[in-house]
């Protein structure tokens, strides 16, 4: 049985094997070949990855991040000023202000 062998410089041989080795080596190679598609499939390179895009990108800014921290503050210091009583009908399930 042939065996070709590629190497990193492009360059090719071909060598002569027993069957049986043969057989080993196509083998090997097929789930060498499988292991890395399943690997490529699942994950990415982070050498890869442009940092741009939605992915990492927000759709708010700092300043309208910022607004909105005022924002929650301004309405967490409202309620500090309530009555319990006052304060009940404005809870929503589990989820509190702030």
């Amino acid at each position: 049985m042939k065996i070709q062998w590629i190497f990193a410089d492009g360059s090719k041989s071909e060598v002569e094997v027993d069957e049986e080795l043969g057989n080993y080596i196509t083998a090997s190679r097929r789930a060498e070949n499988s292991a890395e598609r399943r690997h490529r499939r699942h994950c990415y390179s982070l050498d890869a990855i442009l940092y741009e895009g939605k992915e990492y990108g927000t759709s708010s800014t700092p300043e309208e991040d910022a607004e909105t921290e005022e924002d929650r503050e301004y309405i967490n210091e409202a309620f500090s000023h309530l009555s319990e009583k006052q304060r009940q009908p404005l809870h929503f399930g589990k989820r509190h202000v702030g």
